[in-house]
C-alpha cells in the first residue's frame, strides 16, 4: 500500500472513528438519561424492548445492505442497477420483519413478562422499515468509499437520537416517548442520507436480485447469529432467570450498555475493511489484505485493550459515575460483560467482517449460528443456577470461544499471523502496568475522570516507548503526509 493510500485510509479511519464515537456517546447519553430518569425497574423493561427491536433490525441491516457495500466496492456489476435492486429488497425485507414483530408482540410480551408489552413492542416496530432504509443508504455510500458522507449520516442520526431523549426531559419521559424519539431519529437520519444519493436509486428493480441474494444470504445468517449472541444472556435472564429481580435486570441492562461501547471499533473497522480488503482481493493483492489485517490487530491493541481493562478494574466506580449509586452493585456484572462484549465480541465481529471481505461469509454464518447453540446451553444452565452472574459468565464463555475460532479461520485463509507476537506482548505489558496503577488510586467524581484520562495518556506513552505506536502513525494524519516535497 502506498504512503498516499495509507494516509487516505488513516484519515478515513479517524473520520469514521469519530462518527462511531459520536454514535456511542449519543447512545451513552440516551442510556444514562433513561437509566437515571426511569429507575432500574422501568429501565429494565425498556432495555428488553429495545434489545428485541435492535436484534431484529441488526439482522436485517447486515444482510442486503452489507451485500450492497461489498458488491459496489467489487465493481463487477453496474452500481445503479445493484442499488435499485438492493433498495427494493431492503424495503421488502423490512416490511416482512415489521409484520413478524408486530404480530409476535403479544407472545414476546408474555414470554418476557413485560407490563404493557404489546403496546411497547408495536410502537418500537414502527422503527424497523425506516431504520433499515437509512442503513441501506449508508452502506451504498460506504461501498462507494464516500466515507465523509457515511460519517456525516452517522453523526446526524446519533445527534437526533440524543437530542430527542434530552427534549423528553422537558415534556415528560416515559418508555413510549423514548421509543418514539428513536423512530424520529431514524427518520431524520434517513432523510439526510437519502438526499446524498441519486433519486433514481429509489426506482425499484430486480435485475440483479439473484446476485444480491447470493451475497446477502450468508451475511444475513451471520448477522442473525451474531445479534442473537449479544442478546441471549439478557433474554434468558428475562425469560428464565428466576433469581433475577426487575431491579437486577435493570442493572444488567445498564452494565451491558457500557460493555458494548467498545463495539464502535468494530463498526469503524468493518466500514473500512470490507471495501478495502474486498478491493485488494479483487486486484490480486492478498499480501495487501494481510497487511490490512495485521494493522487492524495493532489498532485493537492500542485502543481496545486499555478501554476494556481499565473499565474492568474500575467497574463499580464506572457504574456509579454513569448511572448513580443505586447501580454501583452492577459493577460485578460489568466486569464480566466488558470482557465478553467489549473485548471478545468486538474482536470476533472484526474477524468475521474480514471473512466476509475474503468472500467467506458462509464461514462467518456457520461460526455464529454454531455459537448460538453453545450459548443457549451455557445460558440455560448458568442463568437458572446463578441468575445475572450466570448470564454474564455465559456471555464470557460463548464470546471467548467464538472469538478464538474466528481467529483460527482468518489465519487459515490468509496463511499469515494475525498479529506480531512482540507487539502483542508489549501491549499486554503496557496495559497491565496501567491497570496496576489504576487499582492503587482511589478517586471519585470529576477526579475519577481525570484519573482515567491520565492513565490513558500514560498507557499511550508506554506504547510509544515500546514501539507499538510508531512515529509514522501520527504522520499519516497530517495534511501534507505522503506528498512529495518540493525540490
Amino acid at each position: 500500500m502506498s504512503i498516499d493510500g495509507a494516509r487516505k485510509t488513516a484519515r478515513a479511519g479517524v473520520l469514521l472513528g469519530f462518527a462511531q464515537f459520536w454514535l456511542a456517546l449519543a447512545g451513552y447519553v440516551v442510556a444514562v438519561v433513561l437509566g437515571r430518569s426511569l429507575g432500574p425497574e422501568q429501565f429494565g423493561i425498556y432495555g428488553i424492548v429495545y434489545s428485541l427491536l435492535l436484534g431484529i433490525e441488526l439482522i436485517g441491516r447486515l444482510g442486503v445492505p452489507q451485500a450492497l457495500s461489498r458488491l459496489i466496492a467489487g465493481g463487477k456489476q453496474p452500481t445503479d442497477e445493484i442499488v435499485r435492486t438492493g433498495f427494493a429488497a431492503t424495503l421488502v425485507v423490512s416490511l416482512v420483519l415489521f409484520a413478524v414483530f408486530w404480530i409476535g408482540a403479544p407472545q414476546l410480551a408474555l414470554v418476557f413478562d413485560l407490563p404493557n408489552g404489546t403496546r411497547l413492542l408495536r410502537i418500537a416496530a414502527l422503527d424497523i422499515p425506516i431504520h433499515m432504509m437509512y442503513v441501506a443508504c449508508v452502506h451504498v455510500v460506504n461501498g462507494q468509499r464516500r466515507f465523509v458522507q457515511e460519517a456525516a449520516a452517522t453523526i446526524v442520526y446519533a445527534t437526533a437520537r440524543a437530542i430527542g431523549v434530552l427534549l423528553l426531559l422537558l415534556i415528560g419521559l416515559s418508555i413510549e416517548a423514548a421509543l418514539i424519539a428513536n423512530i424520529a431519529a431514524s427518520l431524520i437520519g434517513f432523510i439526510y442520507v437519502a438526499s446524498r444519493v441519486p433519486a433514481r436509486y429509489f426506482l425499484p428493480s430486480r435485475r440483479h436480485l439473484p446476485v444480491i441474494i447470493k451475497v446477502a444470504t450468508p451475511i444475513a445468517l451471520f448477522s442473525a447469529g451474531s445479534q442473537v449472541l449479544t442478546r441471549l444472556d439478557l433474554w434468558a435472564l428475562g425469560a428464565i432467570g428466576e433469581r433475577a429481580s426487575a431491579a437486577t435486570i435493570g442493572k444488567y441492562v445498564a452494565a451491558t450498555s457500557l460493555a458494548k461501547l467498545p463495539n464502535m471499533l468494530f463498526f469503524v473497522l468493518s466500514s473500512l475493511l470490507i471495501p478495502l480488503v474486498a478491493k485488494a482481493i479483487a486486484d490480486g493483492g492478498r499480501d495487501t489484505a494481510s497487511r490490512y489485517v495485521q494493522e487492524t490487530s495493532r489498532f485493537l491493541i492500542v485502543f481496545l485493550l486499555p478501554a476494556v481493562v481499565l473499565c474492568a478494574v474500575q467497574a463499580h466506580d464506572v457504574m456509579e459515575l454513569c448511572f448513580g449509586i443505586e447501580y454501583r452493585a452492577g459493577g460485578d456484572l460489568l466486569q464480566l460483560l466488558i470482557v465478553a462484549y467489549g473485548l471478545a465480541y468486538t474482536v470476533m465481529m472484526t474477524l468475521a467482517a474480514i471473512l466476509i471481505a475474503l468472500d467467506r461469509a458462509t464461514w462467518s454464518a456457520w461460526l455464529t449460528l454454531s455459537a448460538v447453540a453453545f450459548g443457549l446451553a451455557f445460558n440455560f444452565v448458568l442463568v437458572r443456577t446463578y441468575g445475572a452472574v450466570g448470564a454474564g459468565w455465559a456471555a464470557v464463555l460463548t464470546m471467548g470461544l467464538t472469538c478464538l475460532v474466528a481467529g483460527m479461520l482468518v489465519r487459515r485463509e490468509l496463511r499469515t499471523p494475525l498479529i506480531d507476537a512482540g507487539v502483542l506482548l508489549r501491549g499486554i505489558l503496557a496495559v497491565s502496568a496501567t491497570a496496576w496503577i489504576g487499582v492503587q488510586l482511589e478517586t471519585s467524581g470529576t477526579v475519577f475522570l481525570l484519573e482515567l484520562g491520565g492513565l490513558l495518556l500514560a498507557y499511550l506513552a508506554m506504547l510509544a516507548s515500546l514501539g507499538v505506536i510508531r512515529a509514522g502513525d501520527v504522520g499519516l494524519l497530517r495534511p501534507g503526509a505522503g506528498r512529495p516535497s518540493a525540490p
